[in-house]
């Protein structure tokens, strides 16, 4: 599927410990500090920018797909990678197989609705667009969730009584995110996909808030998220 590699993209099997231990770890017995959740949420754009610059889309990015190492753990911190792309969608493809998954959780039902029918009336652009928004939306969720503990949000995503929780940004900038962060990753659960920020525009704030808690560790997961090759 990858044309090129990526420190935080994978396609086998991996033996490390996915998020869900840390999201249902409200007490903090990983003992992750602020840098190493940061790092961890610029990991995941990293990867997320891999995937998209090569019109893939994953679709199903929650945290049972996504793992870390927290036990064998580096200058750098735990580190990342985004797995089982068994769902993603190649765009780049002649035909694009419609392969919707809905996450409890981590997906907007609505994107579902507006992806399905960009795909049956032939607009793969749209198509395209809508499921990278899906993607962001996944992203978002989870990196609150690697900060707070908790889902984001009230209700399922798209449903009657939806809502994102209250004070939340106020609990995101309690546990380390910058004002300017914090902000780009609520605006990632717009219930309007158009008005959810790019993976770069989220990348770039969230570098930013690394580079300044931690040069260091900034400077190595810099170069270790950098493309291995050119598309």
């Amino acid at each position: 599927m990858f044309k090129g590699e990526s420190k935080h993209c994978h396609l086998g099997p991996l033996y490390h410990t996915d998020l869900l231990n840390l999201v249902l770890d409200p007490n903090d017995q990983l003992a992750l500090n602020s840098a190493d959740k940061i790092g961890m949420a610029y990991q995941l754009m990293h990867a997320i920018f891999h995937m998209h610059s090569q019109s893939i889309t994953n679709g199903d990015i929650k945290p049972e797909n996504v793992f870390c190492n927290f036990t064998n753990r580096d200058a750098t911190g735990p580190l990342l990678f985004l797995s089982d792309f068994r769902g993603g969608i190649d765009h780049s493809e002649d035909f694009v197989p419609l392969q919707i998954t809905t996450t409890q959780n981590y997906r907007f039902r609505q994107d579902d609705v507006a992806s399905k029918r960009a795909y049956e009336e032939g607009n793969r652009e749209l198509y395209k667009k809508i499921e990278e928004k899906a993607d962001i939306f996944a992203a978002c969720s989870l990196i609150c969730s690697i900060f707070i503990h908790e889902i984001p949000y009230e209700d399922e995503p798209g449903s009657q009584n939806w809502s994102t929780k209250e004070n939340l940004q106020e609990e995101l900038i309690m546990a380390g995110l910058s004002i300017d962060t914090a902000k780009l990753v609520i605006q990632g659960l717009e219930i309007d996909y158009e008005k959810r920020p790019g993976v770069l525009e989220i990348l770039n704030v969230i570098q930013h808030d690394l580079a300044t808690l931690s040069p260091d560790r900034y400077q190595i997961l810099h170069h270790l998220s950098l493309l291995l090759q050119e598309v």
